[in-house]
């Protein structure tokens, strides 16, 4: 997450979602922004959280959040679950120093629950886009922009904070790509699988 009072934007940093060469551009706009990173233990939460992607609902314990949520213009963006599922096993993959092989794929999404995804911040990479935008059946972002066409979406964030143009184009994406071995992974899914990725 990060928070411009210069702009007065909240970016809710789904993981996997174009969400670093975002930050860049706008810490750069607005030195002075809160720029959440990292882990840390939270003690109101009592569990260790990825404070650069903070579900909502966890938000709600930080009064300042609060605040911004309901003050600011919130948006975020999405992606393609299924590409994002690749790029969130790839980030796992890197991270955890997990050796790699063909049947990766599956293996991690066989590992994969509810619970886990949502509450263990090693795994906040898989946790469901829509704990990002909604608490509940409400819609807590303003506007959500898509990856597959996020220069209107940048372009439309630029006239509502009144951002020139310029300053976030041309936009570079850095998110891991995928590897080898996606193919493996369509012959795996399972309606709970999907379930499980999407909408638990």
């Amino acid at each position: 997450m990060l928070i411009s009072k210069k702009f007065k934007l909240v970016y809710v940093h789904i993981p996997k979602c174009a969400g670093i060469g975002l930050r860049k551009k706008l810490t750069d706009l607005d030195p002075d922004c809160i720029n959440f990173w990292s882990w840390e233990w939270d003690k109101k939460l009592s569990r260790y959280i990825d404070k650069a992607h903070m579900a909502l609902s966890d938000c709600l314990h930080y009064k300042d959040i609060r605040d911004a949520l309901r003050d600011y213009f919130v948006f975020t963006i999405v992606r393609n679950p299924y590409e994002r599922f690749f790029s969130a096993t790839d980030e796992h993959i890197y991270q955890h120093d997990i050796p790699r092989n063909k049947y990766i794929y599956g293996e991690i999404l066989e590992s994969l629950d509810p619970t886990k995804i949502r509450y263990n911040a090693k795994y906040v990479h898989f946790c469901p886009m829509h704990y990002f935008t909604h608490i509940g059946n409400k819609c807590i972002v303003d506007e959500i922009y898509y990856l597959d066409s996020l220069d209107y979406g940048l372009t439309r964030l630029c006239q509502i904070a009144e951002i020139n143009p310029k300053l976030i184009f041309p936009f570079s994406v850095h998110n891991i790509k995928s590897g080898d071995h996606r193919e493996n992974i369509y012959s795996l899914l399972r309606p709970d699988h999907i379930n499980c990725l999407l909408y638990t």
